[in-house]
């Protein structure tokens, strides 16, 4: 996960980045004057925690200082939030504390791990801000390929109930991984946005059910344009292609975001896509013991 941000000096419009998202603000001709924290993993391609390779986790590379949690010990991983005015970012680690996508759920398969799972929980509870953005490295969507949320079904949809309980507003889902860019809006509800790729090779998509928009071609990256100086946050998402500027641009409707009207969705194709970066689990490769 990366992520960098700035001061607003009382601004409240941003433009926000991570996951192949650009972060920068609509502050006149004022340039960037601070960089958030920039963490990462080095690891093998899709791991998880099971990975002997990697040791116990997937190992960190920290640039900064990752927040601590709210009781003061460190935990592993690189799971951070951070703030601009209005707008609070919740930067997730989806791979350190992770169960093998192929694992079957027992009940205590998990992507995020029970104390990153609470430290989400209890942050997005006792959020001020009108925006909460969540980014995750892996796909939310239903409809993904292996190595994404489609493989934590049941975490997923208690996380979402979650929100539903305790009436959690404002939500944006960013995630990346995916080598094109494209919106959901799952269940008709949470919008995702997948932002990629601008370095990687392309694999482009078929539409898939739940999403408003795809784009496959060329090196990609996605810009939210996000304005919380009136009562009504204004919302909206830019597609950019190096060389061509903006090739998508879209409002996403306060109330939509809300979960209180339906996007239009674009038509399915009959035949299924094919999901191209499934990874068996070898036993082999698991940490002795485990």
């Amino acid at each position: 996960n990366e992520s960098c941000g700035m001061n607003f000096v009382n601004q409240a419009i941003l433009k926000a980045a991570c996951l192949g998202f650009l972060l920068c603000g609509h502050l006149g001709a004022a340039p960037f004057v601070e960089l958030g924290p920039m963490l990462g993993h080095v690891g093998p391609d899709n791991a998880s925690f099971w990975f002997k390779a990697s040791g116990p986790g997937t190992p960190s590379i920290v640039i900064g200082q990752r927040e601590d949690l709210s009781d003061g010990k460190s935990h592993p991983g690189i799971y951070h939030k951070f703030s601009r005015d209005q707008v609070e970012f919740f930067m997730l680690d989806v791979r350190y504390h992770r169960s093998p996508d192929k694992m079957i759920d027992d009940g205590i398969k998990t992507m995020l791990g029970e104390r990153q799972l609470a430290w989400l929980k209890d942050g997005l509870k006792n959020s001020k801000a009108k925006i909460k953005i969540i980014a995750s490295g892996s796909e939310w969507q239903r409809s993904s390929h292996a190595d994404s949320w489609a493989s934590y079904p049941r975490e997923r949809e208690a996380f979402f109930d979650f929100l539903r309980e305790e009436k959690i507003t404002g939500i944006l889902l960013i995630s990346g991984d995916r080598h094109f860019t494209g919106g959901y809006q799952i269940g008709c509800e949470f919008i995702e946005i997948t932002a990629g790729p601008l370095g990687a090779r392309n694999f482009p998509t078929k539409n898939l059910p739940e999403m408003f928009f795809n784009q496959s071609e060329g090196k990609l990256y996605a810009v939210f344009d996000i304005d919380t100086t009136s009562e009504t946050p204004k919302v909206g998402v830019e597609v950019h292609r190096p060389g061509d500027g903006i090739v998508h641009i879209q409002e996403l409707p306060w109330s939509a975001i809300l979960g209180q009207q339906k996007l239009e969705t674009l038509p399915i194709e009959s035949t299924p896509e094919k999901a191209p970066f499934q990874i068996p689990f070898d036993p082999k490769n698991a940490l002795d013991g485990l």
